[in-house]
């Protein structure tokens, strides 16, 4: 089979139905991405033969996604392609050819951060290039993230260090 080329969100979206997450609204909340933006995405996998969509609900129907056959193995392969690229960098960060490992890495900076998300790349596998290379996690370093705490949604890492610091003075004040 050929492989088929997919942009970062794309493999991202791919990774997210496979997990579970099936609905626009659900797929857009996940990877922090607008509706809009989401819709064009699925289309153009569901053009490609990767996805197809059902209709599910009695009263209130939503359109569910779920991956082919060709959809599922053109993931497997874009995991793999990048886990096989992450193991290459890594043997060559080894030998001390960080230059060699970093250009490598480049093209696939992009699909780092949703599947770190995803949790469908290990992070203790990627960690060491990340440091040793310098690789910027653009969409990472640049992007707002809701942050989870145990008792409350935080909206931004600004608000969450807020949080934390509220959290300490709570603390000293315990102690």
């Amino acid at each position: 089979m050929s492989t088929i080329k997919l942009k970062p969100h794309e493999v991202a979206v791919l990774a997210s139905i496979y997990r579970g997450i099936d609905t626009i609204d659900s797929i857009s909340r996940e990877l922090n991405l607008d509706k809009n933006d989401t819709i064009k995405i699925l289309e153009k996998l569901m053009n490609k033969g990767l996805v197809k969509v059902e209709l599910k609900g009695l009263i209130f129907k939503k359109y569910h996604f779920k991956l082919t056959e060709k959809g599922l193995e053109a993931l497997y392969d874009a995991l793999d392609k990048v886990k096989n690229t992450v193991l290459k960098a890594r043997d060559m960060l080894d030998k001390g050819r960080a230059d060699e490992a970093q250009v490598i890495m480049k093209p696939y900076v992009d699909y780092l951060v949703p599947l770190l998300l995803l949790g469908l790349i290990d992070h203790v596998m990627l960690w060491p290039l990340i440091c040793a290379l310098e690789l910027s996690l653009h969409p990472l370093a640049h992007h707002e993230f809701p942050v989870e705490t145990m008792d409350e949604e935080v909206e931004s890492m600004e608000e969450y260090e807020k949080h934390d610091e509220h959290l300490e003075e709570i603390e000293d004040l315990e102690l």
